[in-house]
């Protein structure tokens, strides 16, 4: 249950991602990376995760950001949803991308909503973020898929809608992960590995 307080932590907000890396390497398993913070602040404020330190990495410029390279274009992990939505760049040559942007939630949210915050989001299910041994969380059963809680015996015989922490197949996108750190699989912990950016390959029909 939702509770009117987060649980303490210690903040830093380096300026490089070197900082950022220091940091977490000196504070080990306790931190926690945020950007945007609309995932990780529904955390704290449920108390589901309580990290001894929070390492905002907003203040990081060069995080930032849309860039056209040789290899189509890279979009820097703390660029909002709003900033994609809007680029002229990607509405010239990934319509589609600026448009589905711009469909995600409420304009608030794509206001301070990053494309590397939603890309690490956790499943937004209530049974794994309040602590049910589900399938998500390591056991055998997602209780979401239907009224009546799927098993591995019966996940195959029965019809269900699509569930929130099956694991999805990835996006279209070439991800540079920060040195040091690897993606930890659908099945991982909540806790996010930070990137630097994502990569869209050249557009190979019209917008």
């Amino acid at each position: 249950m939702s509770k009117d307080m987060m649980p303490h932590f210690e903040l830093y907000q380096p300026d490089t991602i070197e900082g950022a890396l220091d940091l977490a390497k000196r504070i080990g398993p306790g931190a926690w990376f945020m950007a945007g913070g609309n995932d990780s602040l529904d955390w704290f404020k449920d108390r589901n995760k309580r990290p001894a330190a929070v390492i905002e990495i907003a203040g990081i410029k060069t995080l930032s950001g849309i860039r056209e390279t040789p290899d189509g274009i890279e979009i820097g992990a703390l660029t909002t949803l709003a900033e994609i939505e809007r680029s002229g760049l990607i509405q010239e040559k990934y319509a589609l991308l600026a448009k589905a942007a711009g469909r995600v939630a409420s304009p608030q949210i794509r206001n301070s909503g990053t494309l590397g915050g939603n890309l690490c989001q956790d499943a937004r299910c209530w049974y794994y973020r309040y602590g049910v041994s589900c399938y998500r969380a390591g056991g055998n059963t997602c209780y979401a898929d239907t009224p009546r809680a799927r098993t591995a015996s019966t996940a195959c015989s029965e019809p269900a809608v699509v569930s929130p922490c099956r694991p999805r197949t990835p996006p279209p996108l070439r991800s540079r992960w920060m040195p040091g750190w690897s993606f930890a699989g659908p099945r991982a912990s909540a806790s996010c590995r930070p990137r630097s950016s994502s990569s869209v390959p050249p557009s190979t029909s019209p917008a």
